[in-house]
């Protein structure tokens, strides 16, 4: 399987996450590890914003998941886990300061639940246990 563009394999990274948590964890990774390899552009660190956007609207359980197929993604790698989704946090707690002055407080509130869903997956990935 040979994936031309990043957005491609993106995309199919979306379309394997969309089968969980019916299909196999160990299925959709071993799907994810194929990717990384026939297409050398993508990065971890891609998949894990990835999950990280999916994270926002995912019930518990399926961040955790999420939470664990991120773990094994970075286990035999020289890339550490924590320095990837602490930088991903930071970023997504930045989303606040971007908006304009005037933005309704409807945004405002939707966007302080999207980073505190973040936050909660962020908290799983960095703990020891998922």
């Amino acid at each position: 399987m040979q994936v031309c563009t990043v957005a491609a394999a993106l995309r199919m990274a979306n379309k394997m996450l969309n089968t969980l948590p019916g299909s196999k964890e160990t299925a959709v990774l071993m799907g994810m590890v194929r990717l990384l390899r026939s297409s050398p552009k993508l990065t971890k660190r891609q998949l894990v914003s990835l999950m990280f956007f999916r994270a926002m609207d995912e019930e518990r359980s399926t961040r955790r998941v999420y939470a664990s197929l991120c773990k094994s993604l970075f286990t035999d790698s020289d890339q550490s886990l924590e320095e990837v989704v602490t930088d991903i946090m930071k970023r997504m707690m930045k989303l606040t300061e971007l908006l304009p002055v005037g933005a309704s407080p409807g945004l405002r509130a939707t966007i302080y639940q999207k980073q505190m869903q973040c936050t909660m997956f962020w908290e799983l990935l960095v703990s020891k246990v998922c």
